[in-house]
């Protein structure tokens, strides 16, 4: 592809000495008012496909020309800081970001591009009537199935059907899932596919290692290992706000430099932490999986995974959080017993896990992840029998809390072996000591 002075111009500012796959693809369409939906894994560099393309296109006129909608606080603080670093070599280009907790009076209307969250930008548009966007020649969903994820397609539905009907419409995402659909079908009916699988330049380069957390919880197990780290940044994610929480506690507790993220946080905290990270202020974040798409977070040398998160398709996304723009990271995912399934399902779908063990402060391999179903006996079948029961309607993660429980009649069943041995070795003994004292 031939970069032209203006391309250039922006690849300078970005630091790019070439351009990704999907920024090659991307990029030029977007010059050719093309609409289009863009699949391509996290990492691949989406970012600054559409924004090259936006910048390339933004004059001097000072009203909203081109609208980015994230779907959450840090991703639109993350695009606007890489937005911002472009805007700097364009003395007319203003750029103003939009999310939870700016007061009325920092509305600025003659910001050539908005970056926002949906529903900031909706009530800025439609509901107090302070932001002008229906003039707009642009607008980019980034990371859209998010937006289906998290329940806000509807109010991007909303947001579109009052803008321009002739607006060139980006539509950015890892996946497209069946929620989304409709909405393509409706905005995007003369759109172009663009999908990039894999990318040479941007390629994750991550070294997969699995530990058992064995008789530690997961966030137990995820402290006891740092002492063998030394991470530039460790990114470490939990499944649940309580646990993203409890384990940021303990850190701090230890004298940790820690920030977490998860939903529940104010606006102002989530913006103090997300500054914390990109400033290199803190070395380890603690996470639920709101961080874990879309954030380019530059120094994370380290991902934990505590666990798997509900939607498989996130592990990915975790990982992907290191060894991004040809860096090498790694990521250590803890597992339990309970997870043999989820961890089987991965090695089948191409994750190449090597088994490590956390011994005296250092890890070690061990043999490869092989776990075989265990033999049944005839108590096992019946207890199994029992769990599952009659067929009935199938309940989220049934298959999960079936294995916890057979586990769990596993662990008892192995107990009272122990108990009994305990028991007879006891018996023996005291037979010999009756003999003993009878001679």
């Amino acid at each position: 592809m031939q970069y032209t002075k203006q391309l250039k111009h922006l690849m300078d500012l970005a630091g790019f000495e070439t351009l990704s796959n999907v920024q090659q693809k991307v990029t030029p369409l977007i010059l050719k008012n093309q609409n289009l939906v863009v699949t391509s894994p996290t990492g691949t560099g989406k970012t600054h496909a559409y924004l090259f393309g936006i910048f390339s296109k933004l004059t001097k006129a000072p009203y909203t020309q081109a609208v980015i909608v994230a779907p959450t606080r840090e991703l639109a603080l993350q695009i606007s800081r890489f937005a911002n670093q472009l805007a700097e070599g364009f003395d007319h280009l203003q750029v103003k970001t939009f999310v939870g907790g700016e007061k009325r009076s920092s509305i600025n209307t003659h910001a050539q591009l908005v970056i926002g969250t949906i529903g900031r930008l909706n009530d800025l548009y439609l509901e107090k009537h302070t932001l002008q966007l229906q003039k707009a020649k642009m607008v980019v969903l980034d990371e859209a199935d998010m937006l289906v994820d998290q329940g806000f397609i509807e109010d991007a539905d909303m947001l579109l059907s009052h803008m321009d009907a002739s607006i060139q419409t980006l539509v950015f995402s890892a996946t497209i899932p069946v929620g989304l659909q409709p909405f393509l079908k409706k905005y995007l009916t003369n759109s172009k596919q663009v999908q990039v699988i894999e990318d040479k330049v941007f390629n994750p380069k991550i070294d997969f290692k699995l530990l058992d957390a064995k008789h530690l919880s997961y966030i137990e197990k995820a402290q006891q290992i740092l002492q063998g780290l030394n991470p530039s940044q460790c990114l470490i994610f939990a499944n649940s706000k309580q646990e993203v929480s409890q384990l940021a506690y303990n850190l701090r507790t230890n004298g940790y430099k820690v920030v977490e993220l998860h939903k529940e946080l104010t606006s102002s905290q989530r913006k103090l932490a997300f500054q914390k990270i990109m400033d290199h202020q803190v070395t380890y974040i603690v996470a639920s999986d709101i961080a874990a798409r879309g954030l380019d977070i530059e120094h994370v040398s380290h991902v934990i995974s505590c666990g798997f998160p509900k939607d498989l398709s996130y592990f990915k996304h975790r990982a992907g959080r290191t060894g991004r723009a040809g860096k090498d990271g790694v990521c250590f995912t803890i597992y339990k017993q309970e997870d043999t399934m989820t961890v089987n399902t991965l090695i089948k779908e191409g994750i190449n896990f090597t088994h490590v063990a956390y011994q005296n402060g250092a890890f070690k391999e061990i043999k490869p992840f092989n776990f075989k179903p265990k033999r049944l006996d005839e108590e096992d079948k019946r207890i199994i029998s029992l769990v599952k029961g009659k067929k009935q309607k199938v309940k989220p993660n049934y298959k999960k809390k079936q294995n916890e429980m057979i586990e769990k009649h596993h662990r008892k069943k192995r107990r009272s072996m122990i108990e009994s041995k305990i028991k007879d070795a006891q018996k023996e003994r005291a037979k010999k000591k009756s003999k003993g004292e009878s001679l």
